[in-house]
């Protein structure tokens, strides 16, 4: 996973939340044992929650993700 590019759709808030790869990110944070990918998964996370209008997609995120870890991430967004 290209962490950077995945990030930087993340935060393009003109465009409609890549829900998909926001469960592969909740995924890679709650299971990867790999430290760096773990840590690259927190930073965007972070990112995005802290982001101001995150809350404006927390009901998309409700609906379309598979992955429960994402489905409580989104919670604490909103």
């Amino acid at each position: 996973m290209d962490f950077a590019a995945v990030k930087q759709s993340m935060m393009d808030f003109s465009q409609p939340t890549n829900v998909e790869a926001l469960d592969q990110v909740c995924r890679t944070f709650y299971t990867s044992v790999d430290m760096q990918m773990r840590s690259a998964a927190e930073d965007i996370m972070r990112s995005f929650q802290e982001h101001p209008d995150a809350w404006t997609r927390v009901d998309n995120i409700l609906e379309k993700a598979q992955d429960s870890n994402t489905k409580f991430f989104a919670l604490q967004v909103g």
